[in-house]
């Protein structure tokens, strides 16, 4: 951070230094004239320069594809998180998720395909784990309630370590269900055998 006091410029807008451009150059947002809109808008903005901060060994700077994100939600953009240069899909997801709980704010992606990509990777990470167990079970399907459970547990662990945004996990009867939701929708679909259910949905 440079600034941590909202100043009002000339022309009435409230407006705040918040990290650093690649010269050092402090970097000023102009946040419009609401003050307790513009001390939203800094929250959001000041967590994304965390995020570059926490990832910068050396002197932290805003990218390119960051400050564009930081400089629609100081205008009122909907806040949105930039995929970074190879990042692996599920790590994506991964941030998102981290820092959508850290604000109370859903950040979407910038990046629709990757973060796709990335739910699809976690969902055969989970089908793969299933089978495994399934295997290590020595049964054609993990099925009985002894199973059931084991399965979950072990999705739990993938889900723990992926961090995947808006898990929930919803008895039903006596098998029970797990589906994936995002932005309040569920659209599950069941494993009959198993009692375990999954469906990711693009984002809106």
């Amino acid at each position: 951070m440079y600034d941590k006091k909202l100043k009002r410029s000339k022309d009435g807008l409230f407006i705040r230094y918040i990290g650093r451009n690649d010269k050092g150059t402090p970097e000023k947002f102009r946040l419009g004239y609401d003050p307790l809109v513009a001390e939203e808008r800094v929250r959001l903005i000041a967590a994304l320069w965390q995020e570059i901060e926490e990832r910068t060994s050396a002197r932290p700077f805003w990218d390119r594809k960051t400050l564009e994100a930081a400089k629609a939600i100081a205008k009122g953009m909907p806040a949105t998180l930039p995929k970074r240069n190879f990042e692996d899909p599920i790590k994506y997801v991964r941030r998102l998720s981290e820092i959508s709980k850290a604000t109370g704010t859903q950040f979407e992606p910038m990046d629709p395909e990757g973060y796709q990509s990335g739910l699809r990777d976690l969902q055969i990470q989970m089908d793969k784990a299933k089978r495994s167990l399934s295997a290590s079970l020595q049964v054609e399907q993990a099925t009985g309630v002894t199973a059931r459970q084991a399965i979950e547990a072990y999705e739990s662990s993938i889900v723990r370590s992926s961090t995947l945004p808006n898990v929930t996990s919803s008895p039903g009867g006596a098998h029970g269900s797990t589906s994936l939701t995002r932005s309040g929708t569920t659209s599950p679909t069941r494993d009959s055998a198993a009692g375990t259910s999954w469906h990711s949905t693009s984002p809106t």
